[in-house]
């Protein structure tokens, strides 16, 4: 059976959707907390939704492992990691600190964050000063964005796209929750160049699925902001595109599956459980 594993207070209701649509569509699925793990049984595929508890010896297969998930939370080591691989990423800089002032716009964010709190856009003496009052953190570059998507990646595949707006694009973050939306992008209006990053990125990371948030500039460059293990799933249509994808996971293995390089449009990066469906 499909299990998602989930922690309290994190994905209730987006595995509790998509282990309905997988039942509605035929498949074995369910979930289980993390606080009830002797209830994952021998020979179950056990998808963490960024729940990094231990399993019991039960001959499972685990979709996201639990360093997978650790180098996704990680998010300065998670860029890092993409400078030095070569995927579109900001600049980002951690400790020890150059000496002299760097000249420009930076962004402040502590070691551990979530939404849009605690964070500062600021020159680089400011940026280090918040770095210390919050006892640690990293800097990136700040990078004028015109457009931000997140891209659910699952096995070097793309399941869904969708857009963000804002409740006030002026805001350095755009974040879902504190205002704002997502909107679903048309297969045919998918950005490519986006996707491949998202790709990248989760292929680079190890993991077998994320929902990749990547914002674009001005000349239409994507940048990795970073890799979501246990993303939002608010609209019946992702829900059903994720369940779609993790049910073909389920039957037919979470190795990664390549595509063509020659001609890329969104036919070739769209995941098989959409195209057979």
């Amino acid at each position: 059976m499909l299990v998602f594993l989930r922690r309290r207070g994190l994905g209730l209701t987006s595995c509790r959707e998509m282990v309905r649509n997988i039942n509605e569509m035929g498949g074995e699925a369910r979930v289980v907390r993390n606080d009830n793990l002797d209830s994952i049984c021998y020979n179950d595929v056990v998808v963490r939704w960024g729940c990094t508890s231990t399993i019991p010896f039960r001959n499972v297969t685990v979709i996201n492992n639990a360093d997978t998930i650790h180098r996704c939370n990680d998010k300065a080591g998670a860029r890092i990691l993409m400078q030095e691989a070569g995927v579109p990423a900001p600049r980002t800089y951690v400790g020890p600190w150059p000496v002299d002032a760097l000249s420009g716009t930076f962004v402040a964010r502590p070691n551990t964050h979530s939404q849009a709190r605690n964070m500062v856009v600021a020159d680089w003496q400011q940026v280090i000063s918040a770095i210390s009052n919050w006892c640690g953190g990293y800097i990136s570059d700040y990078i004028p964005k015109v457009r931000e998507v997140r891209v659910f990646v699952a096995q070097g595949r793309v399941v869904w796209v969708a857009e963000k707006t804002p409740a006030d694009p002026t805001a350095h973050a755009w974040n879902v929750a504190q205002g704002g939306r997502f909107d679903n992008i048309r297969w045919s209006d998918w950005p490519v160049n986006v996707c491949v990053a998202a790709i990248e990125a989760c292929l680079l990371l190890g993991a077998d699925f994320a929902g990749v948030d990547v914002m674009i500039d001005a000349d239409n460059k994507p940048y990795i902001l970073e890799l979501n293990s246990a993303p939002s799933q608010t609209s019946p249509y992702r829900q059903l595109c994720s369940a779609k994808a993790f049910k073909w996971m389920y039957e037919n293995g979470k190795e990664p599956i390549h595509y063509r390089t020659d001609t890329l449009t969104w036919k070739e990066l769209i995941h098989p459980a959409l195209r057979s469906n």
